[in-house]
């Protein structure tokens, strides 16, 4: 018996079965029940999305013997012999193989004669974009003046190619991708009727593998239906596509928002070891993370995301522990990681690699390496604070002699992770200590680490120019709406292009689009140690804020000499005698013991 191909066994033949496509359906259905049929129709879409055969449907209901109808009976000889492709009234042509003027003139000379055995004649001119000028200009002239017993279907998977005159006459009919979750049903149906033996988690891959063409998925469906016997899993499905395991994808981007090296590593290995391409692993990664970032920014996501209902559940899910410019800085670092896999001879080095910084703290030494720093020093400080705001004791360590000591508080932040002290941190909280100012504190830290983000955020969306006058400059203050940007003297060029720019509105939108609070950008030179202002009376001493000079602080500090610095620069054991004021703390000899 000669097989019959699935996507021919399962092609809708009423209008009722076509998938994902139902305003067309019932617009054309209600044309037809109410006798307002036109003479030109173009259906416009995706391949696969069911064009053709809602063409060959609309020509069975005009010519069925109880049609005009909506609902053709598919048991005439009208509908026998369209469905069979016997009809002699009903012409299909691909313009992709009869495009030149002499095939369609050949064509648009049988037109004028009445149908032989049919109501009227049907032609339905597939991938018509694919005609020559000449061509179209014939078929043109026919549509303008046509006769009263023939329709034109023309389909098209890029109605922009036509000319514009074929569209205006003709009543247009947009087809739509077809909605992993109708795909799922609709291949559900199909297994369980052909006997397809398919996991569920299998069902909902082939359903998002198809990417919205019906033909694409039941190509896979009749593919698989040669397995008969076994029981098609994720993992063999994903071996004979050529794919990445869903599965697969939601496990590394959990290991990467754990910071698990070891464990992404691992998977990595595994994956490559059975023969997948680092480069489409990367792919499907990206395209991954793509689906979380439209869950988390778009308006209706279910709309835009390929997904089951329940691969939507988990995606939902995982983009809750993401903030969004996390998921945006993923997405950018794999794209570099994809376009240098290009050039490598390692492929799964640099991938390696990538994995690395991703998931290690003190492995990126990028901007966005340091927020990531920042933002888990300012977690962990909170932790802290909420559980009473108190220090884990510290055990007392012996002496050579093996006297213990007795108790002392220690200089040292709270249990904040060595990577995530930088070394701008160092050098500003030694200025600090050295120009009798207080440490940075938790609501400046945040201000810094938002104004980091903020500048990701201008370099990652192309304002590569404000990003390059900005990259230099400090969180100096932020103070009642005003946050205050200091530049040393190295970059006073930067300073002075951006007053002149009037580009810092963009700053401050990105700054609100990330804080949800306003402020005004102000910029102000960072003052010299020799330049530092007093500390103003009850505050905790700040960097001059306006563009002051040496004359200028030292006019304002008249009668405050106390407060100047020295002139000399400060020793070490002054700096210490600071700090150690500052944080209340005491001196814990060392007696070599050992780390701590």
């Amino acid at each position: 018996m000669e097989h019959i191909s699935l996507y021919r066994k399962w092609r809708p033949r009423t209008f009722n079965e076509v998938v994902g496509q139902d305003r067309v359906t019932n617009t054309l259905a209600n044309a037809l029940s109410g006798g307002r049929l036109v003479h030109a129709y173009l259906f416009a879409g995706p391949r696969g999305t069911g064009k053709t055969s809602t063409a060959r449907i609309l020509a069975k209901a005009i010519n069925c013997v109880e049609g005009p109808t909506s609902t053709p009976c598919g048991v005439c000889d009208a509908c026998v012999s369209i469905s069979e492709g016997t009809a002699l009234d009903v012409v299909e042509i691909d313009a992709a193989s009869n495009r030149k003027i002499d095939e369609i003139r050949e064509l648009l000379d049988k037109i004028p004669y009445t149908p032989t055995a049919l109501r009227m004649k049907v032609y339905i001119v597939d991938e018509v974009h694919q005609l020559t000028a000449e061509a179209s200009s014939a078929l043109l002239k026919t549509l303008e003046e046509p006769p009263a017993h023939v329709v034109f279907v023309l389909a098209t998977t890029e109605p922009h190619k036509l000319l514009p005159t074929i569209i205006s006459r003709c009543q247009r009919f947009d087809f739509s991708l077809v909605s992993a979750v109708d795909m799922e049903r609709l291949l559900e149906h199909i297994a369980s009727r052909e006997g397809i033996d398919i996991s569920e988690d299998a069902l909902g891959m082939v359903a998002e593998h198809a990417h919205g063409s019906v033909r694409d998925a039941i190509g896979v469906m009749d593919q698989i239906s040669n397995l008969s016997g076994e029981r098609i899993t994720s993992e063999q499905l994903a071996e004979m596509l050529g794919e990445v395991e869903t599965g697969l994808a939601f496990e590394m981007v959990d290991l990467i928002a754990d910071r698990d090296t070891a464990g992404a590593l691992t998977l990595t290995g595994r994956m490559l070891e059975a023969g997948t391409d680092p480069r489409r692993f990367v792919e499907a990664l990206i395209s991954h993370l793509r689906s979380l970032f439209l869950v988390q920014n778009a308006a209706n996501p279910s709309e835009i995301v390929e997904a089951t209902v329940e691969h939507f559940a988990k995606l939902e899910e995982q983009a809750a522990t993401f903030r969004r410019h996390e998921v945006m800085r993923l997405m950018e670092r794999l794209g570099d990681t994809h376009r240098e896999m290009r050039w490598s001879e390692s492929p799964r080095l640099v991938l390696e690699c990538a994995l690395v910084r991703m998931t290690s703290l003190d492995a990126d030494v990028t901007l966005e390496g340091l927020a990531f720093r920042i933002e888990e020093l300012e977690k962990k400080i909170e932790g802290l604070a909420a559980g009473g705001g108190s220090r884990p004791p510290v055990p007392p360590r012996r002496k050579a002699g093996g006297k213990e000591p007795a108790k002392a508080k220690k200089v040292r932040p709270p249990e904040a992770a060595p990577e995530a002290v930088t070394g701008d941190d160092l050098e500003d909280g030694a200025n600090a200590a050295a120009a009798g100012e207080q440490p940075p504190g938790a609501e400046r830290e945040k201000a810094r680490r938002a104004w980091i983000a903020v500048l990701t955020e201008l370099k990652s969306t192309g304002h590569v120019k404000l990003y390059t006058l900005l990259e230099k400059s400090r969180v100096m203050s932020l103070e009642k709406g005003e946050l205050t940007l200091g530049f040393g003297e190295d970059s006073s060029f930067q300073m002075e292009a951006l007053k002149n720019s009037g580009d810092l509105s963009t700053a401050e939108d990105t700054w609100r689009r990330f804080t949800g609070e306003s402020v005004v950008i102000k910029l102000s030179r960072l003052g010299s140690r020799a330049t530092v202002a007093a500390p103003e009376e009850g505050g905790t001493g700040s960097v001059g804020r306006t563009e002051e000079g040496p004359a200028e602080n030292a006019a304002r500090g008249a009668g405050e000499t106390e407060a100047q610095p020295p002139s000399r620069p400060r020793s070490p054991a002054e700096i210490a005698r600071i700090v150690k004021e500052r944080f209340d703390g005491e001196f814990v000899e060392d007696d070599g013991g050992g780390k701590e």
